[in-house]
């Protein structure tokens, strides 16, 4: 630059980048308490009260009744729903049980999105046989986990007591 010494324009050159620098640093940490405050109010929200899981827990009740039907019928696009649904639930039970510490139901639920992604894959295979197969053990998994942690009373079902 004409006018000016070499050495200001060093110092000029260090200046802009010293500031580029703290400004990628604040962009840094601005993304990360943004990100952190994100996953706090997904995993609030996420977290069902005893009465809403009683309500994820009938929800996907229904869910599975229709995904046989939905399999049976070879209904592609709706068991593809079907198992959209399954995996938003069931990560909402798996949320349930690591907040509460119980870590034999969470592995379960984590069990049972596995074989809500074995379903998916048959789906997208148009599987029926492998479709069928993986709704079966989808229900034995949540079978095992009724069995462990559900009592049946006069209304229904409830969580055993002291889990």
């Amino acid at each position: 630059m004409p006018g000016m010494k070499k050495g200001r324009l060093l110092e000029t050159r260090q200046e802009g980048e010293d500031m580029l620098g703290r400004g990628l640093v604040v962009a840094v940490i601005a993304a990360f308490i943004a990100v952190a405050v994100g996953l706090l109010a997904v995993a609030q929200e996420a977290t069902p009260t005893k009465a809403e899981y009683e309500a994820v827990m009938k929800q996907i009740n229904m869910t599975n009744i229709d995904a046989e039907g939905y399999i049976d019928a070879m209904y592609w696009p709706e068991v593809g729903d079907a198992v959209g649904a399954l995996e938003k639930l069931f990560a909402r039970v798996e949320n349930f049980w690591e907040v509460r510490q119980t870590e034999q139901a969470a592995a379960l639920a984590d069990e049972a999105l596995s074989a809500v992604s074995t379903l998916s894959q048959a789906t997208g295979a148009q599987d029926q046989e492998a479709a069928r197969s993986a709704l079966q053990d989808l229900r034995g998994v949540c079978e095992s986990c009724h069995k462990e942690f559900r009592e049946e009373t006069v209304d229904g079902y409830r969580i055993k007591p002291g889990v």
